[in-house]
């Protein structure tokens, strides 16, 4: 489209405001904005004309408060079973699962930036704790590496074989991404085995009536990622999906950018998918009421037609209050959410997700989420634009595929970072999960102590002193033992539970010991800790350490710190 052409376009979906302005600007901004209009059009399916129109009917919608599963009634998903971590069925699930993955992809929904977070670089590049300060990318980078050794290893393949993955960007991550990883060799990945698709930025929308914003800086549009939904149409339109399939791959697990025990879940959940045949296997973790995550609910129509969708979460108050409780998206006794959370683990067999995909070429339907200025729900506090979720697949299988779902324990897979140090605290407050860089780096710890501890029984705490505790923006966040599991040391919780049961004791440890197990190495007597110890060679004799160089963290003063220690309020001392 020349000028003429985009004044028209503008004209014809109620933009005369910035067609006036376009009219006054130098001719090489009006050069640029065309050449923004003819870009924009091409990434917005049906083109700008057909986005506007499709955003008008979801904005009226939403500012009625319209709920599109008002002919429904709603009940709890009891018939989704819970896997019970450690478990018979656990470990055969897990087994099964981890036969497949030597047929896999993995793809990671990358797009996001850590602004928010108070993190300067990509969401991907920060750190998931201090203690080895890996960042999200390493870690699970690392998982897949440890998943090709054992299957290298067990099927004799040769060094070349590998496992792809594949890794979304946006606008502002796509660079940087690319670059992160260079610098860092690709944390031991080949060059070939990773790959990368990048998703378009569409025009973020002022109100209700669909007029577009600008930007404060140059006369261009203003424009925000399309939502992680994009995944599907990126491997459809790329036929990188295809490909795959035509390698003979048979799985593809994709998970999001900061969930760092995401990795605990998989081979297990593959497992499932291949023990019920589902095409699709969607995971889900206890919710806590009004979290940031979308709910699993059973759909029941007037026919009494059972269904099951995960419902996003700003739709989730207004549905309950009007079809299950009266009272909204509020916590139960046991200070949950009725229903459960999705996880955004999806694991997909690739033959059925291609006939899924290729009638509407990777589009899922898309949704808006305007945050509004008050409850006239008439002006927004900030430009919003038409979303697609990744989860989102399953509303387009017709009769062409069947769904599953897979719950699991909250502490087992689940451990999100969305929050600022301040807001963190500030829900902690209100009695909310934090869901920040400290709370992730606890829960790592918590995970591994538990899984040890309760799980395979093989860790023994000692309690000598009192725990490190620290005051953050008035709230009190201790922690205890500090323990680090390399996936390098043990792929799978099967093969954590073989190797610390081959040991002839426990470890034992102090409360605020630190205990890092890293590469594959055997243990064989036990392990007595009081202070820091590093595993990474075989350990053949029963160890005593009792250096008491206890890792503590403390308070950062003011000015004090890097990015990623800031975004947490305190640092280590003792390493």
């Amino acid at each position: 489209m020349d000028l003429k052409r985009v004044i028209d376009l503008l004209e014809e979906v109620g933009q005369e405001e910035i067609v006036l302005k376009l009219k006054q600007v130098s001719p090489e901004e009006q050069n640029e904005f065309v050449k923004q209009i003819n870009q924009l059009d091409k990434a917005c399916r049906g083109g700008i004309k057909d986005y506007i129109r499709r955003a008008k009917i979801l904005l009226k919608n939403s500012q009625n408060k319209q709920n599109s599963f008002h002919q429904y009634k709603i009940e709890i998903p009891y018939d989704i079973p819970r896997i019970d971590i450690g478990s018979d069925e656990f470990y055969e699930l897990e087994e099964l699962g981890f036969k497949v993955l030597k047929d896999s992809v993995f793809v990671l929904v990358a797009g996001g930036l850590g602004e928010r977070l108070g993190y300067k670089g990509i969401k991907i590049g920060l750190q998931t704790e201090l203690l080895t300060l890996r960042p999200y990318i390493e870690l699970y980078i690392e998982h897949i590496l440890a998943y090709e050794d054992r299957i290298r290893k067990k099927e004799k393949l040769s060094s070349e074989w590998f496992i792809p993955f594949c890794i979304m960007t946006s606008g502002d991550t796509h660079e940087k991404t690319i670059a992160f990883l260079k610098e860092h060799s690709n944390f031991g990945m080949k060059e070939n085995q990773i790959s990368f698709l990048q998703q378009d930025k569409l025009p973020a929308i002022l109100d209700n009536e669909c007029h577009l914003a600008l930007r404060k800086d140059k006369f261009l549009l203003e424009t925000k990622p399309h939502g992680h939904g994009d995944i599907h149409y990126l491997l459809y339109k790329t036929g990188k999906a295809k490909k795959w399939f035509d390698e003979g791959k048979k799985y593809m697990i994709q998970f999001m950018d900061t969930n760092a025990l995401a990795f605990n879940c998989v081979p297990s959940t593959v497992g499932v998918s291949i023990k019920y045949n589902y095409d699709i296997n969607s995971t889900f973790v206890l919710r806590r009421a009004k979290e940031k995550i979308g709910a699993l609910c059973k759909l029941i129509d007037k026919e009494g037609k059972t269904s099951y969708a995960n419902i996003e979460y700003n739709q989730l108050d207004s549905l309950f209050k009007e079809k299950y409780n009266g009272k909204g998206d509020v916590p139960n006794k046991e200070g949950f959410c009725d229903f459960p959370g999705n996880l955004n683990v999806l694991v997909f067999k690739l033959e059925p997700y291609l006939k899924i995909i290729e009638e509407p070429k990777g589009l899922v339907p898309e949704f808006v989420n305007p945050k509004y200025v008050d409850d006239t729900r008439s002006k927004f506090k900030a430009p919003t634009r038409l979303e697609t979720l990744m989860q989102d697949v399953p509303k387009l299988l017709k009769n062409n595929g069947t769904e599953g779902f897979t719950y699991f324990n909250r502490w087992f897979c689940f451990s999100a970072c969305k929050n600022n140090l301040k807001d963190a605290c500030e829900r902690l407050k209100k009695g909310e999960s934090a869901e920040c860089a400290f709370s992730v780096e606890r829960e790592i710890f918590l995970y591994n102590e538990k899984i040890m501890k309760e799980v395979i029984g093989k860790l023994e705490i000692v309690k000598t002193e009192p725990q490190n505790e620290l005051v953050i923006g008035d709230c009190n966040i201790s922690f205890g033992p500090k323990i680090i599991i390399y996936p390098s040391f043990a792929a799978t919780v099967t093969e954590l539970r073989d190797k610390l049961n081959h040991m002839k004791q426990k470890i034992k440890m102090t409360n605020n010991s630190t205990l890092i197990l890293k590469n594959d190495v055997m243990i064989e007597e036990g392990i007595d800790l009081d202070g820091y110890l590093l595993v990474d060679k075989d350990l053949k004799d029963y160890v005593v350490c009792k250096n008491k160089k206890n890792v503590m963290y403390r308070l950062l003063k003011e000015g004090e710190g890097k990015d990623y220690e800031r975004i947490r309020g305190y640092t280590i001392c003792g390493k």
